[in-house]
């Protein structure tokens, strides 16, 4: 039983998963350099700045 309910949980939480459309990516020339971004997700948008 147990391990039924969990083989159940597994496909769910990977079907979710899969469900998700595909980030769609371009990219654009800032300062002279072409700079890569996605857009993907639903909400407000997050900016992630690489550290270096």
């Amino acid at each position: 039983m147990f391990r039924s309910v969990l083989i159940a949980g597994v496909l769910f939480v990977a079907g979710c998963a899969l469900a998700q459309p595909e980030p769609v990516g371009d990219r654009v020339g800032v300062n002279g350099m072409q700079m890569y971004y996605e857009v993907s997700g639903e909400g407000d948008p997050l900016v992630v700045l690489h550290g270096a």
